[in-house]
């Protein structure tokens, strides 16, 4: 310590300290300028909530009771016109809109709601639905059933969700939907069936899925799907059908594993069109399938389409031949 008692050591220790406390002045200035950041934003919040339910009073909800809306914690019920639906409280613990007049629903946060089974059935003019945060959902079946108008759907986290059965059946002018995040559900039977205007189906974990049949049935303007498993199906019928053969790009994973057969042969244009076509039909076929001989399992017998069939080089065949395939295009 000798060599700080000097004045230059007593300078230097001065200007450490001074700096030291400058320091902590301007640590509680800037804790003091989020306090002032958090209360302007409760602010905030408190004015947009009174100012949305000032809009949702005058213009919105004409004739309907508020507290059924804002103030019950357990239950959201629409029955009336609502051109846009008010935000859902995030306590709710039912959500029901079927046949309200709503063509616009926004992003919401529930993360109560065990099922959003029928919620929205029937809304015959619905439009736009934004993102649903439902970590608690176990059920999105028949969720946009027959909203005939729904034309777009955002994300969807709902990763507890054992049923997404017949979830947008029946939405003939659906295009678009966001990312799916819905856990492994057991049956995704008619989820998209006659969903005709859709082309792109994003990637879904159907690896527990056991009954898929008419998942896909009468989506007849699908080009891409982004990735499905057939892991533990044991009903795929009608799956494919009445698909008009646009559908080029497609990771159907996990084939073989049970003896189900998927009539991918419905596929009539997988694989064509390009070299990512091409991937996806071979990565699928070559090597997501299960190895079945391998695994002591009876041959099974694949009918792609003979354009898809054509794409199969010798040595492609001779891979599944080794796996316990038989490769036969389908007759048309």
């Amino acid at each position: 310590m000798a060599k700080y008692l000097d004045a230059a050591g007593v300078r230097a220790l001065a200007e450490s300290a001074k700096s030291y406390f400058a320091g902590l002045e301007d640590m509680v200035e800037a804790n003091e300028n989020i306090l002032l950041v958090m209360q302007r934003l409760t602010q905030a919040e408190e004015w947009l909530t009174s100012t949305d339910k000032l809009l949702y009073c005058t213009t919105v909800g004409r004739g309907s009771n508020l507290s059924s809306v804002y103030e019950d914690t357990t239950n959201y019920q629409l029955k009336n016109r609502f051109d846009i639906a008010p935000c859902v409280p995030a306590l709710v613990e039912t959500l029901t809109c079927r046949n309200a007049g709503i063509r616009y629903f926004p992003t919401t946060c529930i993360p109560k709601i065990t099922s959003l089974a029928n919620s929205f059935t029937s809304c015959s003019i619905l439009q736009i639905v934004g993102d649903l945060i439902a970590s608690s959902c176990t059920s999105l079946s028949q969720t946009f059933y027959n909203c005939m108008e729904l034309v777009k759907v955002g994300d969807i986290y709902a990763p507890k969700c054992t049923d997404a059965s017949f979830m947008f059946a029946g939405c003939y002018a659906l295009r678009w939907v966001g990312r799916f995040d819905i856990g492994t559900p057991a049956n995704v039977k008619g989820m998209f069936k006659l969903c005709s205007k859709i082309k792109v189906i994003p990637a879904i974990d159907t690896s527990a899925a056991t009954d898929m049949s008419a998942m896909f049935d009468g989506a007849s303007m699908v080009e891409r799907i982004e990735g499905i498993s057939f892991k533990s199906a044991t009903d795929t019928g009608s799956i494919f059908n009445d698909m008009r053969g646009l559908t080029r790009y497609a990771r159907l994973l996990d084939i073989g594993y049970t003896d189900d057969v998927p009539e991918i042969g419905k596929l009539s244009q997988w694989g064509t069109g390009g070299a990512e076509n091409l991937e996806s039909m071979r990565y699928s076929l070559l090597e997501s399938t299960c190895d079945r001989a391998a695994a002591g399992k009876s041959t099974m017998i694949l009918r792609p389409s003979q354009a898809t069939y054509a794409l199969l080089t010798s040595d492609d065949r001779a891979v599944l031949s080794a796996k316990g395939y038989t490769v036969f295009p389908t007759n048309s």
